[in-house]
């Protein structure tokens, strides 16, 4: 588990795919969460849930940078 920041305008490098589930719960700010073909728009206090096999990424589109508490399981970083 930890907390991304990501600045106005930052993203993940791409999508990626790994074994396992994630849960993520933003704490501040606005990110686009990508999970395969859908983009999700998430605010602070949204959730989700979601294997780790699907394609995923994300990007902060908002004005203020993003804080993200983001669990993997199993840990992957």
């Amino acid at each position: 588990m930890n907390i991304h920041h990501v600045a106005v305008g930052g993203r993940s490098d791409g999508c990626i795919t790994h074994p396992g589930e994630e849960f993520v719960y933003v704490l501040a700010g606005e990110i686009d969460l990508i999970l395969g073909d859908e983009v999700t728009r998430m605010c602070a206090g949204d959730s989700a849930f979601f294997a780790s096999e699907v394609p995923h990424g994300y990007s902060n589109p908002g004005g203020i940078p993003a804080a993200v508490l983001w669990l993997n399981s199993p840990p992957t970083f």
